[in-house]
């Protein structure tokens, strides 16, 4: 497991044992998250702050697939 420091405020979470996935933090809240080579992206469909919005928007622009899904589904899954 590692954490990636992106911004003061944006934090990755790469778990590369048997989920291997990635998960991204926007302060303490999980509001992304993708498994290691699916190319998919799960990213929360609630509005949070500016800031959190920027935090995703800047993530996302890697990914091609992405699915918005319930903040729930993500903090079940992160």
């Amino acid at each position: 497991m590692q954490l990636k420091k992106l911004s003061a405020n944006a934090t990755l979470l790469m778990c590369q044992d048997v989920s291997e996935k990635i998960v991204l933090f926007s302060y303490e809240t999980p509001v992304a998250v993708s498994w290691i080579g699916s190319g998919a992206l799960f990213v929360t469909e609630e509005k949070f702050s500016q800031t959190t919005s920027k935090h995703i928007n800047s993530y996302t622009k890697n990914f091609s697939d992405i699915k918005k899904v319930p903040q729930s589904w993500l903090e079940d899954h992160a």
